[in-house]
């Protein structure tokens, strides 16, 4: 992706759409992706989910300001290695189907175009 407008809009939508997704049908994504058992008290994915969304409004605000928000781009960077490193770890242990590991392989992509914007625009500014 070439513009970070693009981009960070893109990561927004896609992780306001996980958040959301997660706070009003995580039975039928559980049931989905493989995971049981179904937490009978959803308190801590609700709030797992909020954050999700909280992070997505941050990427929204990277796609309008990149100046002013590198530090919400560098904390998206860290939460979504660590969203893939700890989904790729359950995976490999045999705890999660291929399922979420493919929607975790998203946050690992967004992290590496973080990456490279944060790089291309901190080369930029340098410039300046």
């Amino acid at each position: 992706m070439n513009s970070p407008r693009i981009l960070f809009t893109h990561a927004a939508i896609f992780n306001c759409s996980i958040g959301l997704g997660i706070l009003f049908v995580y039975q039928q994504l559980f049931e989905f992706l493989g995971m049981a058992p179904i937490p009978s008290n959803p308190l801590f994915l609700h709030l797992f989910a909020g954050l999700v969304v909280i992070f997505g409004i941050g990427y929204y605000w990277a796609s309008r300001d990149l100046q002013n928000n590198v530090a919400v781009i560098k904390m998206g960077i860290i939460g979504k290695m660590t969203v893939f490193g700890l989904v790729l770890g359950h995976f490999l242990a045999g705890n999660v189907t291929w399922h979420l590991m493919a929607i975790a392989s998203m946050d690992f992509v967004y992290a590496i175009l973080f990456m490279s914007a944060l790089k291309k625009h901190q080369s930029i500014s340098a410039l300046a």
